[in-house]
């Protein structure tokens, strides 16, 4: 019997670079053939590894040239997507360089034009590596700074957060939502950039939440005061943040937002007297926290008439709170 033929379904295959880069390796490999058949053509004109090893470097050079341009067109408006694209276009021209060098070496000693091929060769590489990867750095920088801008931005919403309510809350404030939807979205055109990079951009990221946060609450100026249940919604928030950070699959994520959980943890620990005066205690309770920061905010701290035993939050005078701070205060500058 006949052994039935094997239907092979092609799948098509999906490259994380654009298409100019294919184009414009097309283009590289074309102009290193017209070379060489010009020099078999012109056979009096002697070795030329020097020129063709050259022409090679500059014709990269240019290309840099036309993506640094890219890159730099929109400044901070430059979307993130094209940031990305560039990055990934460079190092994948890089890469590909490989062929057209080991072409252009099988040709030079085909043609017996090898005096000083290993030295030529190998210092045109080195400056396309410079060249290419320097394109890529720049751009993995930008990444980090427009993702630093965007962050600060979705924070905004900080200045319209009530920081004395009179309600107990029942979740995080909607914009922590709203940020953490933007951060999903953003981190999907991280997928073809190396995993350190992605890593970083992700801590960079979570940091900035976590500092922007930190900075806005210890404000003078931005929170003059605030209330228990204000401490309620911030450990709200951080806990939708820290559950997002869990999400991303990325070890230690969720320590970006170490410290600013120990102190809102801190002003709601049912005994905040006995932590202030048991620093063996805190220690171990709250190993990341900051006691001038913590004294800070005691000192913002008013009293809440909704903080009764029912709800399970500890009831602090203003007397108390001011009494704790500079309690505080005093440890922390003998520390």
């Amino acid at each position: 019997g006949h052994m039935p033929r094997q239907q092979h379904t092609f799948m098509a295959q999906t490259f994380p670079f654009s298409e100019a880069v294919p184009q414009l390796m097309h283009e590289l490999y074309v102009f290193v053939v017209r070379f060489f058949v010009f020099a078999v053509q012109n056979p009096h004109l002697g070795s030329r590894s020097e020129e063709i090893c050259n022409a090679i470097v500059s014709a990269y050079r240019a290309i840099g040239k036309l993506l640094t341009n890219a890159l730099q067109r929109d400044g901070n408006d430059t979307p993130l997507s094209k940031a990305c694209q560039i990055s990934i276009d460079a190092n994948s021209l890089y890469l590909a360089s490989d062929s057209l060098w080991l072409l252009v070496e099988g040709a030079l000693v085909q043609f017996r034009w090898t005096e000083k091929i290993d030295v030529v060769i190998s210092g045109a590489m080195d400056k396309v590596s410079q060249c290419m990867r320097g394109i890529v750095t720049q751009s993995q920088d930008l990444i980090f700074e427009l993702l630093s801008i965007k962050v600060k931005d979705l924070l905004s919403f900080l200045v319209f957060v009530q920081f004395e309510p009179d309600v107990m809350p029942t979740g995080p404030h909607e914009s922590i939502d709203s940020l953490i939807d933007f951060l999903q979205i953003t981190f999907m055109w991280l997928t073809h950039l190396p995993v350190a990079v992605r890593e970083a951009v992700h801590f960079t990221c979570c940091s900035k939440v976590a500092s922007c946060i930190m900075e806005h609450i210890l404000s003078p100026s931005h929170v003059p005061s605030l209330n228990i249940l204000c401490v309620v919604a911030l450990e709200l928030d951080l806990r939708r943040l820290i559950q997002f950070a869990d999400s991303c699959s990325i070890p230690n994520l969720r320590q970006c937002f170490d410290e600013l959980l120990a102190l809102i943890k801190a002003l709601l620990h049912p005994d905040l007297p006995q932590l202030a005066d048991n620093i063996p205690l805190r220690r171990q309770l709250f190993p990341q926290l900051n006691i001038g920061k913590l004294a800070i905010l005691l000192d913002k701290l008013t009293p809440s008439s909704l903080a009764t035993v029912s709800h399970n939050l500890p009831r602090m005078e203003k007397t108390l709170t001011r009494s704790l701070a500079k309690k505080l205060k005093a440890q922390s500058k003998e520390a």
